[in-house]
């Protein structure tokens, strides 16, 4: 029998997990979800990504 690294069963249970949450989910309601984790990892550290126009996707941001 194998012996799995501790830290890599986490990793699968963390997988199976999001997947049985989003598993039914429509891809707006995906994406929704998406966007709504990632402001909340956002604010909680506290990082303020600056906004870009699609037009201006090709400018350097400074």
């Amino acid at each position: 029998m194998k012996r799995y690294d501790k830290s890599l069963i986490e990793v699968w249970e963390w997988k199976e997990k999001v997947y049985r949450e989003v598993k039914d989910m429509a891809p707006s309601e995906y994406v929704k979800k998406i966007k709504n984790d990632a402001e909340k990892i956002l604010s909680n550290s506290h990082i303020k990504l600056p906004t870009v126009a699609i037009s201006k996707r090709r400018q350097k941001v400074v």
